[in-house]
């Protein structure tokens, strides 16, 4: 559509990630409180008194960056977390589980990014549009978790049930103010652009330079994921 000159608006992001040209600290609340809940209303051993229950993997949603697993992991406490931009190394949080477990801690929390490369190539069926239908990589890990620690693991997988959640009252008012920006741009003849939210200020960004590529998480935010690992 850019390439043809066709009129085109877009908003800031998808599921997944931050679109380019936009702050990381905003895009759509709602699947990352749905995900966070894993770790703070009652469906973790943190909160039910399950004993000894040992690692507990929670697969989420991500095709190729993990912005839902690191923002989800970080709310929930979480005490490992595994996305597509840093390479697998599950000795290293074998490492985390075992030392937690020195220390009297029986379960630990860790959120999987569904599009993590998985420990062994498999194929996978394609939807209607030929990308792979991604979904269980957590099963593939948890058995190798198990053998490296010799504690019991245990998998959830959330999948779509992530597009669920209640948006935030600072959603609903964002979202009116991109959809009047945009429209103010549409009758003003504009085109080829985002509406984004930048310092506070809806502006408008070139639809290059929004979609120049897929965003991953920023190393400053998993840095902080990385300081409350185990």
């Amino acid at each position: 559509m850019i390439s043809t000159g066709g009129a085109g608006f877009s908003k800031p992001c998808g599921l997944g990630w931050p679109a380019n040209g936009t702050p990381s600290s905003w895009w759509p609340r709602a699947p990352v409180n749905a995900t966070s809940k894993v770790g703070r209303e009652g469906s973790t051993p943190r909160n039910v008194k399950l004993g000894d229950v040992g690692p507990f993997l929670c697969e989420v949603m991500g095709r190729t960056k993990g912005w839902i697993a690191a923002y989800a992991g970080i709310a929930a406490g979480a005490d490992a977390i595994l996305i597509p931009e840093v390479p697998l190394d599950l000795e290293a949080v074998a490492k985390i589980l075992r030392r937690r477990h020195r220390r009297g801690r029986r379960y630990s929390i860790v959120v999987v990014a569904e599009g993590v490369t998985p420990p062994e190539q498999v194929e996978l069926p394609k939807d209607a549009f030929g990308f792979e239908r991604l979904g269980g990589v957590a099963y593939q890990i948890a058995p190798r978790l198990e053998h490296l620690t010799g504690f019991e693991t245990r998998v959830t997988v959330l999948g779509h049930l992530q597009r669920g959640g209640t948006p935030t009252a600072f959603d609903r008012v964002l979202a009116s103010r991109l959809g009047v920006a945009a429209a103010d741009l549409a009758v003003a003849g504009e085109t080829k652009l985002m509406v984004a939210l930048r310092s506070a200020k809806i502006e408008a960004v070139p639809l290059e330079e929004a979609c120049a590529q897929i965003r991953g998480v920023d190393p400053e935010i998993f840095d902080v994921a990385e300081t409350f690992f185990g």
